[in-house]
């Protein structure tokens, strides 16, 4: 096994090599972990960051027998009227971003609509077409929060503990009816 130091190294060499302009980058392995950082250690809105968090989400309830990543997302949302051809979405597709369901951004995107998963999931898709939309990671995690309940919370003790972060913050959209985050937008 690759210690986390070695892995460090390597992604530290590649972020100087390629002129990304990276923040920071913890490693965790099964034998360590390690961290750099090329900006001081303060909270900042980094956009669509959560959007990793939902996916790290989703896999780790897939790997704990929790979860189907591939089973028809309306099995998890069954009070949710479906679009034509909605039926055959997977969260993967959704986690993909090619669920061909098509609902443009808008700053106010979580508030537009008394439910936002309710909308997104009742309109119709163009069939395995990249379509790029917030509402399809945010209706992911409302499938995953049916299974899991509390995300955040489910996923303190996963992600967000053994990484260190025991203050994560993780907002709330104000009209779901499941406790899932706006983070994930």
């Amino acid at each position: 096994m690759t210690d986390a130091q070695d892995v460090l190294d390597q992604l530290v060499q590649d972020v100087r090599d390629d002129g990304f302009g990276a923040h920071a980058v913890h490693v965790r392995t099964r034998t360590g972990t390690a961290a750099h950082a090329w900006s001081p250690d303060v909270r900042r809105d980094v956009h669509s960051i959560a959007k990793g968090v939902c996916v790290l989400a989703v896999g780790m309830a897939c790997d704990e027998g929790l979860f189907d990543v591939d089973a028809p997302v309306g099995d998890f949302l069954p009070d949710v009227a479906l679009g034509s051809g909605v039926d055959a979405v997977t969260t993967r597709h959704l986690l993909t971003m090619t669920s061909g369901i098509d609902l443009p951004w808008s700053a106010t995107l979580l508030t537009d609509w008394p439910d936002l998963a309710r909308e997104f999931l009742g309109r119709p898709t163009a069939g395995r077409v990249f379509q790029y939309s917030n509402a399809s990671t945010y209706t992911s995690v409302r499938a995953l929060a049916a299974v899991v309940g509390d995300v955040h919370t489910w996923l303190q003790p996963r992600l967000f503990g053994p990484l260190g972060i025991h203050d994560a913050t993780w907002e709330r959209c104000p009209s779901a009816t499941s406790p899932v985050a706006a983070a994930c937008t």
